[in-house]
């Protein structure tokens, strides 16, 4: 049986790793797909969005390159998230620094990242961390404040934040 990206993102659909993984495939398999995924992030269906931005950031993590052309949209649904959880904060934050290749979107990426440092949730602040990073790794301009807080993290944070902040430091030296 083939289940459409609606289907599989829809709330009334089980969600889970395995939801997000099958979403993900949904597109990486049929490339023309990545257009609904992005245009879910902005449903007015929390539930519905924070689907999108779970099966984006899988997407993101095999084939980042199906959704350069919405980095700007991405970065539009990251600073329309402030009112989510966590879990839409934390998906769309590491996709919009997965995929912001100009200048000025790692810059505008970086803005929207630096406040979620400070959120309460600890995935949050993991996930902004190592999007913080993973921009430094592009843009040299962002290491002077990046390394300092990486560096930080290191040493005070939580064990994840910790553990995110070597490997942050290893792969910017």
């Amino acid at each position: 049986m083939s289940v459409s990206l609606a289907t599989a993102l829809s709330p009334s659909h089980p969600w889970g790793l395995a939801a997000a993984r099958l979403a993900a495939a949904l597109v990486i398999d049929e490339p023309r797909q990545a257009r609904a995924l992005i245009t879910t992030l902005f449903s007015t269906d929390p539930e519905l969005r924070r689907h999108a931005a779970d099966a984006a950031r899988r997407v993101t993590e095999q084939r980042p390159e199906l959704l350069d052309p919405y980095a700007a949209r991405v970065l539009g649904a990251l600073a329309a998230s402030a009112g989510d959880d966590w879990r839409m904060l934390a998906h769309t934050g590491l996709v919009a620094a997965r995929i912001a290749h100009t200048r000025a979107q790692r810059l505008r990426a970086a803005g929207l990242l630096r406040p979620l440092l400070d959120d309460p949730s600890n995935i949050v602040r993991c996930t902004a961390l190592e999007a913080l990073a993973l921009l430094a790794s592009h843009l040299s301009e962002l290491r002077p404040e990046v390394e300092p807080i990486l560096k930080d993290a290191a040493a005070t944070g939580t064990p994840a934040m910790r553990s995110r902040a070597r490997a942050a430091l290893a792969r910017l030296r």
